[in-house]
């Protein structure tokens, strides 16, 4: 069973490169509905990171049963003789033998909702995601007992799903006699952050996967590195540099610390930095230390001080007007998630400014 995950992971991780997740995975409509073996739900799906979600009731319909424990925090999936537990409260995922799994549950609206492709995956249930041709995509579970072909399911509910299309592309219809109105779909991302502008720096040495994440996603960040950070890791500061990302000090209690740094990020990259920053803790001694002519970079959000990145996305939808969010290197693992919610929710990216 073990194998079959990590091969049906690959298969997953190869599927997400040719399909990417999110709004631009749909057709023109931007639509994304849900089949569960024969029939059309009214549910939609919920994008993390790169993952499709599907709640727990539509692999009820399945025959999926659960158990949960006293404070509800761990969810015990069951199917044939196969089990699969999820806790919620800590984000691991493991099976009856103990073995983890690096892959998470949510609840939403207090609704449990689980990764789509791994659970029908694990459970040997079938997982398709059938493209549309203007009125939506189906992600679709069954068993063995599905009667219709993904083509046949298309053509069976290509007409329920053009009226429910048309719904949410025309939420206020004129006022005409007519057949009972179906109901909006609530699809992601639900709401247009596009007036909230964000830049982004990290506290700390760029690592390969952090380029990657943001390469992927287009942004150009700010990275702020000490001393030792530069001269351990010139490799990858060069490749930063290289990718058009800004370099600059980050301040530590030493006076001569911040041109020490910018001299070594020169010798290293051939780029002259005026940036600096420090931490909190730290305080106004450092920053003084520096000359008037270095720009010090202000933090509107220390992403690295929320608990889990569900903390992070809450406070960023609050967000309002120009926002610089600071993360630490240490982050790697939320920062594709953080960047895939921050493009479905269409926030503007914005250039690092001066602190005030």
């Amino acid at each position: 069973m073990k194998r079959k995950i990590l091969i049906s992971v690959l298969l997953l991780a190869l599927f997400i490169a040719v399909f990417p997740a999110g709004g631009g995975m749909a057709d023109s409509s931007g639509i994304i509905y849900v089949g569960v073996n024969d029939e059309l739900t009214g549910h939609y799906p919920y994008f993390y990171g790169a993952r499709i979600y599907l709640p727990l009731s539509d692999f009820q319909s399945l025959g999926l049963t659960y158990a949960a424990d006293i404070d509800a925090s761990t969810f015990i999936l069951k199917y044939g003789t196969s089990s699969l537990a999820f806790d919620l409260a800590t984000g691991e995922c493991y099976d009856s033998g103990g073995n983890p799994y690096g892959i998470k549950a949510l609840y939403l609206a207090r609704s449990v909702y689980l990764p789509a492709y791994f659970v029908a995956e694990y459970f040997g249930f079938t997982y398709s995601y059938v493209k549309g041709v203007g009125n939506g995509d189906v992600v679709r579970i069954k068993t063995s007992a599905a009667a219709y072909t993904d083509l046949a399911f298309m053509e069976t509910y290509n007409s329920q799903m053009e009226e429910r299309t048309n719904a949410y592309k025309n939420p206020n219809p004129p006022a005409t006699p007519g057949p009972t109105p179906v109901s909006t779909p609530r699809v992601t991302p639900p709401i247009d952050k596009s007036a909230t502008k964000l830049s982004f720096s990290f506290a700390g040495m760029p690592t390969d996967g952090i380029l990657d994440a943001l390469e992927a996603s287009g942004i150009h960040a700010m990275f702020f590195i000490g001393y030792d950070e530069a001269l351990a890791e010139p490799g990858i500061l060069r490749r930063a540099a290289g990718m058009g990302h800004r370099l600059g000090v980050w301040l530590g209690d030493e006076a001569d610390e911040y041109a020490e740094t910018a001299e070594l990020i020169y010798e290293i990259t051939r780029i002259k930095t005026l940036f600096a920053a420090s931490a909190p803790e730290t305080g106004e001694g450092a920053e003084s230390s520096v000359q008037s002519s270095v720009i010090l970079v202000g933090c509107g959000l220390d992403a690295g001080a929320e608990a889990d990145e569900y903390a992070l996305m809450a406070k960023l939808l609050d967000l309002r007007g120009s926002v610089s969010l600071r993360f630490d290197t240490e982050q790697e693992d939320i920062l594709p998630g953080i960047l895939e919610f921050i493009r479905l929710h269409k926030f503007s990216i914005d250039t690092i400014r001066e602190a005030p």
